[in-house]
Order: structure tokens, then sequence, then C-alpha cells
């Protein structure tokens, strides 16, 4: 699932301004996925519960020689959706009253 498409400028001309996005590799960036033309991609699905943001760092490199390099930091906050059921906290209630109480 495509979510984010990053861009860079360049102000080189010809080959040398044509970017190529890369994600760097940290612990967060396994759950995600970068095509190179800069569009942030979930590899599985994510589970608020367990886990509600991730950060990642996008690298964006041009096709010069020597190539050049440029970072920017993403901050992905999965939303909650409606996927768990409600529970009662005890199975049963048991409980008495006095007959005759005002209603």
């Amino acid at each position: 699932y495509r979510f984010l498409q990053v861009t860079a400028l360049d102000r080189d001309s010809g080959l040398n301004e044509f970017i190529t996005y890369y994600l760097a590799n940290s612990a967060d960036s396994p759950n995600f996925g970068m095509f190179p033309d800069g569009w942030l991609y979930v590899k599985h699905r994510l589970d608020r519960e367990l886990r509600d943001s991730y950060f990642l760092q996008v690298i964006a490199r041009d096709n010069g020689s020597p190539p050049r390099n440029a970072t920017a930091n993403v901050r992905v906050t999965v939303m909650d959706d409606n996927d768990n059921d409600p529970r009662f906290t005890q199975e049963s209630y048991h409980f008495s009253l006095v007959e005759n109480l005002p209603t």
C-alpha cells in the first residue's frame, strides 16, 4: 500500500538531475519499502495496538558523478481502526436488590 511520496529537487541538468530514493537501514525500515520514484509503501499490516508510530530516514541520491545525497526524516503515525470487539471485565455479574425500592 503506497501512502506517501517524497520529493527532492536537484538544480543540475541532464542525467545529473535525476533522483533515486532509498530508505536508510533502521529498526523501523523493515516494515516499509520505497520505490525509486519516492513512494513509500507498507510491506505488511500494521497494528496500532502493538505500535503507534515509526521513524524512517529517506535518502535522495542524484545521478551525478560522484553522486550527491540528501536526507529527510519521516514519522509514520498508525491511526486506529475499529478492529477490536468490546470486552466485559468479568464473565458474569451477580448482585442482589432489596424489594420495594423506589424507581
